[in-house]
């Protein structure tokens, strides 16, 4: 069913490190939209060197949500978004909701 969303959540909130560049560890979760719920949570790790590209790793996944604790550049937004992937913060009241429920905030 649509309503189950599989969402992803860097592993400390943030989806990117000045100097750094990207989370590799990240929460992967259900997310079901109906009544808030989530299940299945699980860790994931993606190796750059096996898979360069973020976006892919995470839609291999299945991953059609990315919650952040805040918003990241919006070059990265949006890039996310032409994969297919909604980047959503903690000033999302359902976002607030998935990163409340795994202590993130």
């Amino acid at each position: 069913s649509m309503t189950i969303i599989k969402t992803a959540i860097p592993y400390y909130g943030s989806l990117t490190y000045e100097g750094k560049g990207f989370e590799r560890i990240f929460f992967l979760l259900e997310y079901d939209d109906r009544n808030g719920n989530t299940s299945n949570v699980n860790m994931g790790v993606w190796d750059a060197s096996e898979q360069p590209l973020l976006a892919a790793w995470l839609i291999s996944l299945n991953v059609k949500q990315l919650v952040c604790t805040h918003m990241p550049e919006q070059e990265i937004k949006e890039s996310m978004l032409r994969s297919g992937i909604c980047v959503v913060s903690a000033a999302d009241e359902s976002a607030n909701h998935i990163l409340s429920t795994l202590c993130l905030i």
